[in-house]
């Protein structure tokens, strides 16, 4: 005669509390719904109270400090940002015409002679960052652009092709950050190379290089034809994963490691592909099979797409080393920036911003996993799944880095002062705010007035976050056939700039902000991290 085995009642508490410290912070709610007992071992163990923290800050355990330790930095790194509390501030001289990058938390920029490449760690105290400065020297050759992943001690390269000797040949070197020597997991050459479709000049902007994990895509934009040539390599062993040929189509960004999102203004939409399930050989964006599109409202007459620009940082393959934390690489905010042109209005051109998560388009992905592509009509998956406003703020092309994690930070000129604004979209974040705040009355109304909508605050300083779920709606007929609506929540802070700097705009970084401050004769870089 065998004897039924309870897991509730014959297994140790003690037990009982190991297992369920592995499991991930929603696991743990669920089981702490099961029964009375799970929910008090849950509710007495400082691993769901940790595992709570880093989701409402966004976070994942980066797993090189003591729990008692971890949960003292993540206190202080979230009330560092709540407050806007800057423990640590640093002035970089912006080096005239030369190349730079901003990723994680290094800042990078070409030497002023453009002989070398300057590297600047950013500190951050409640993090134990300390700031550290070096320098790759002698092996630029002639380039044109480059980008980092500090999280892979990564440093790459584009050499711009000799036109002047008739070679389209672009070269990619692949070297270590740190020293910039070979990079060691190369498995052969620390040299890629590409052989331009069009035989003419080419201009490769900074943001449309990227890199995620073992894959590196590159958009080659070329002078004086609508024709984009998108290229993803893996760029530890030299092979291509996808080559997509593109008209009108001028940004990427990486949604997870296999799935890439290219902005068609010609549609207009949002489209997904699969590189690593695509065949490798070139073929044009239409020929592609595994692609996943996502459509936006219909565009009222005379209405057209100039242009779209995507922003989602960092890469979802971002893990660095040796910290107690570090933003979660399961669900980012992807801005999108539109450029419409009216032909009928007095003003001709204007801008439209488009909010949303990635982990909203993956889901839909994911649930179609059916078919190899699929198209998402604007209602399955715009109205709840995203925010699309009129753009109230001055979009600076040269400084792309206003995304970091779920955070989106701009800046705005009023008569009085200069002000710079922070929208969080966590959603747990934002929920957690609205319970605490239940008994104030914080909606900021429905805001019809020709879609200048709840995202505009009143004119005095936010000490605190504001949590916005009223739904936006743009009524403006010029630019949509209707009016559209979407209720993505989102919290919102403002405060003002330094009045003593001219602020041309601001960048986010995982730790703090980088004001840009400039005038005819010198720009500056002002570091301002917790």
């Amino acid at each position: 005669m065998t004897t039924a085995f309870s897991f509730d009642e014959d297994m140790p508490t003690e037990l009982i509390a190991q297992i369920l410290s592995h499991l991930d912070f929603h696991s743990m709610l669920k089981c702490r719904a099961v029964c009375s007992k799970f929910q008090y071992v849950i509710d007495s163990s400082p691993h769901y109270h940790w595992k709570s923290e880093l989701a409402l800050a966004g976070m994942e355990d980066g797993y090189n400090y003591s729990l008692a330790s971890s949960r003292e930095m993540l206190a202080e790194h979230q009330a560092g940002w709540n407050n806007l509390r800057w423990t640590n501030e640093e002035w970089v001289q912006i080096h005239e015409h030369g190349y730079w990058e901003l990723c994680g938390n290094v800042l990078a920029q070409q030497s002023e002679d453009g002989s070398a490449l300057q590297f600047m760690r950013l500190p951050s105290k409640s993090r134990e960052v300390t700031v550290a400065k070096w320098t790759v020297h002698g092996k630029i050759f002639q380039m044109h652009d480059f980008c980092i992943d500090p999280s892979q001690d990564l440093l790459i390269v584009i050499e711009q092709p000799f036109w002047d000797q008739n070679d389209f040949m672009c070269r990619i070197f692949l070297w270590t950050l740190s020293t910039g020597e070979p990079h060691p997991l190369v498995a052969e050459t620390h040299v890629l190379t590409h052989v331009l479709q069009v035989k003419q000049n080419l201009m490769v902007e900074q943001h449309v290089t990227g890199i995620c994990g073992d894959a590196l895509g590159i958009l080659f934009e070329h002078v004086n034809s609508d024709v984009k040539e998108f290229v993803f390599w893996n760029w530890k062993t030299g092979e291509i994963i996808a080559h997509i040929t593109a008209d009108y189509v001028r940004s990427f960004t990486f949604l997870s490691e296999r799935h890439v999102m290219l902005g068609d203004h010609i549609q207009p939409a949002l489209v997904v592909v699969d590189i690593v399930a695509e065949d490798p050989k070139l073929q044009t964006l239409d020929e592609v099979e595994n692609a996943f599109t996502f459509h936006f409202p219909s565009m009222a007459v005379g209405a057209d797409v100039l242009g779209m620009k995507i922003r989602s940082d960092p890469a979802p393959g971002w893990k660095p080393g040796s910290v107690p934390f570090f933003t979660a690489r399961h669900n980012h905010l992807v801005f999108i920036n539109i450029l419409i042109h009216r032909r009928d209005s007095a003003t001709g051109r204007t801008e439209v911003s488009l909010y949303a998560l990635s982990s909203s388009f993956l889901s839909l992905i994911r649930n179609a996993t059916a078919q190899k592509s699929e198209h998402f009509d604007w209602l399955s998956w715009g109205p709840e799944g995203s925010r699309m406003t009129l753009y109230h703020f001055r979009l600076l092309e040269h400084w792309m880095r206003y995304v970091y994690g779920t955070r989106h930070v701009s800046s705005r000129w009023l008569p009085e002062a200069s002000y710079i604004y922070m929208y969080d979209f966590n959603q747990l974040a934002l929920r957690w705010s609205q319970d605490r705040e239940k008994s104030s009355d914080v909606s900021l109304g429905s805001g019809r007035d020709k879609g200048y909508t709840p995202d505009e605050p009143g004119e005095g300083e936010a000490e605190a976050y504001i949590n916005v779920t009223e739904p936006t709606k743009i009524t403006d007929c010029e630019i949509f056939e209707g009016e559209v609506e979407s209720r993505l929540g989102y919290r919102m802070k403002r405060w003002p700039a330094p009045r003593n700097r001219s602020v041309r705009t601001v960048m986010c970084t995982e730790d703090g902000i980088v004001l840009v401050y400039g005038n005819d004769t010198e720009e500056t870089y002002h570091i301002m991290t917790v």
